[in-house]
């Protein structure tokens, strides 16, 4: 895996700048912790099971290949159909549609989410900036912590940055992006390997997030696991001691907000709560700029 740093949002652009050089085609990812793996929600909720009978095979359970059962995410499908045609037209909808949509409001899925913008990337990266109140760490040292550890850290974000078609190709032989829409659905279902769909879904949100999506089939592994992926990654460091400003940069320079990524109800609330909270973190900041607190306490 190659890694990058960047202390500003000119640094993000230039190392995206190369990167795009280099590649025909990027799909970008953003993390609020280094430390994250990718992988899809779905899997983070793997539990590792004993050997089983045929009459052991856990009904209620997503059996995988391997010593893991999931939750059954395709099994949930027809829960939220019933739910969700009651407040929208899904006439033309399929079922790939539904998990598009699962995922954008927070069901567990076996999709993974990526953006065809990397400064969409790197607002989900910062967007949980928080307020640091006591000195923060250098980001010399914070950079150092994510070089010596091979790019696992939690002292910082981080984007990576995929070719979709070299995932198809390493992983499944063929580079092209797969058009689920020529496919059945049971065939996709079935599927081993993770490999990039293509969506056409006119979602609000998928639409203002330009994002793209990377399915997973029943081997239980994060794409970093996949050798012939990990070595083509690319992962972009943000120190947490850069996130707040670089954040505001994304904001003031470029117009990202969270009602851009979020244009609804939910991006109104981020934005009011943003703007409550940062006149209330300030205040915090100037009462102990005033009144540091003392070493006994």
């Amino acid at each position: 895996m190659q890694l990058y740093t960047a202390n500003s949002l000119a640094e993000y652009s230039a190392t995206i700048a190369n990167i795009s050089k280099l590649e025909s085609l990027v799909w970008y990812r953003g993390h609020s912790n280094s430390m994250y793996r990718l992988e899809p929600t779905l899997y983070r909720k793997k539990v590792p099971i004993p050997k089983l009978t045929e009459s052991e095979k856990l009904r209620d359970f997503r059996l995988t290949k391997g010593k893991f059962i999931l939750p059954n995410d395709i099994g949930a499908l027809d829960a939220f159909k019933e739910y969700y045609s009651k407040v929208t037209d899904c006439s033309n909808y399929t079922e790939i549609d539904y998990l598009y949509i699962m995922q954008h409001y927070g069901i567990l899925t076996r999709l993974l989410d990526f953006s065809a913008d990397p400064y969409v990337a790197l607002y989900f990266a910062l967007a949980n900036h928080g307020l640091t109140i006591e000195t923060p760490m250098s980001s010399g040292n914070e950079i150092a912590d994510f070089l010596e550890n091979d790019g696992w850290s939690e002292k910082g974000a981080s984007v990576y940055c995929l070719n979709p078609m070299k995932l198809n190709m390493g992983i499944n032989g063929n580079e092209e992006i797969i058009d689920l829409s020529k496919y059945e659905f049971n065939s996709l279902s079935n599927a081993d390997f993770p490999f990039a769909i293509k969506t056409d879904n006119s979602n609000p949100r998928i639409l203002a997030q330009k994002g793209t999506f990377i399915y997973f089939g029943f081997w239980v592994k994060s794409l970093e696991e996949y050798f012939p992926i990990e070595k083509s990654l690319t992962k972009i460091f943000i120190p947490n001691s850069c996130k707040k400003e670089i954040y505001h940069q994304l904001r003031l320079e470029l117009g990202i907000t969270h009602f851009t990524i979020f244009p609804d109800t939910e991006g109104i609330s981020k934005e009011i709560n943003e703007k409550m909270m940062g006149l209330f973190d300030s205040q915090v900041q100037e009462l102990f700029d005033t009144h540091p607190r003392s070493s006994n306490t």
